[in-house]
């Protein structure tokens, strides 16, 4: 439209200058919305950063860059003194190496360069990455339990491998394992050493799930062998309908309101590995389901003397 205006008025001075100062403003119009649009989108940009920066300096995680070839921290922001008591700084001018106690060094050194391996032969499509559960050093010279999760990537800019990782507090969880084994060794030490074997049986399979104890010295069996076995495979005919009998009658009395429990003292004969019989004597006890149905029967075993129903 401008033209062909500028065409029909071409000797027509005025409208011709109008129509130039029209088209070069419209020019100037379009290049000054399109230099703001790119500014409005750099602070954007700008902003998202700031925004995201922020996100990363008050998560509980600490996430990290590494160069492969120099094993040099890149780039570090997160929790990084909560967890560690250094800055994000001091990391930058840390290696792999000086973070991290032998044992720990030892552990993510060799993992990880498998997986650069892998990255290098598969390229991009291998992307399984490695998690770990090591010590690090922290500023005072102590060491502290941490969680990380970490891959191989491209840095496209470079053409440089590194190593992008995540790292998390796990302290409190390994002061809680090192308990419960503790206490696994305790109860272990506990239940290896008495005369008694403890078992749990599900209370609809009369399979056992849980046996520790004297198991070997009274059977022949060692605890393993004897889980899995069913009561019928430990009994022989006779002492299994006498068992039976019991667990039908305990059942029929507890459903009829006339005992709250079930909780019987048992005598019957048992089968040596050797095929021999054993007489034992058992304290027997049933749990129960939330709906009210049988769960398992737990018993402490002894050998016994020779009395049987």
């Amino acid at each position: 439209m401008v033209f062909n205006y500028l065409q029909y008025n071409k000797k027509n001075k005025k409208k011709r200058y109008f129509c130039k100062n029209y088209f070069n403003y419209k020019i100037s119009f379009h290049k000054n919305m399109a230099e703001q649009l790119v500014e409005s989108k750099l602070n954007l940009k700008e902003q998202d950063l700031k925004y995201y920066q922020q996100i990363l300096e008050n998560i509980n995680d600490i996430v990290w860059i590494i160069d492969v070839s120099t094993e040099m921290y890149k780039y570090m922001v997160g929790a990084v003194r909560k967890i560690t008591q250094f800055e994000s700084e001091d990391y930058l001018k840390m290696s792999l190496k000086d973070s991290l106690p032998p044992h720990s060094y030892k552990i993510v050194s060799e993992r990880l360069k498998v997986e650069t391996e892998n990255f290098l032969l598969r390229g991009a499509k291998y992307d399984p990455g490695v998690n770990f559960d090591i010590e690090i050093y922290r500023k005072d010279h102590s060491l502290v339990w941490i969680e990380t999760s970490s891959r191989v990537i491209l840095n496209e800019e470079n053409n440089s491998l590194e190593i992008l990782g995540t790292t998390r507090l796990i302290e409190e969880r390994k002061k809680l394992e090192l308990e419960l084994k503790q206490s696994k060794e305790w109860h272990s030490l506990i239940t290896n050493n008495i005369a008694d074997i403890m078992s749990v049986m599900d209370a609809n399979t009369l399979k056992y799930e849980y046996v520790e104890g004297n198991t070997f010295e009274i059977l022949g069996f060692t605890n393993e062998e004897y889980i899995g076995k069913f009561l019928h495979d430990i009994v022989p005919p006779d002492c299994l309908k006498y068992i039976s009998d019991v667990i039908v009658k305990s059942l029929r009395d507890y459903y009829r309101g006339t005992s709250k429990t079930i909780e019987s003292y048992l005598y019957f004969q048992q089968y040596h590995k050797d095929g021999s019989l054993i007489p034992m004597e058992s304290a027997a006890k049933m749990t129960f389901n939330d709906d009210n149905t049988p769960r398992h029967i737990i018993s402490i075993k002894r050998r016994g003397i020779s009395k049987f129903v």
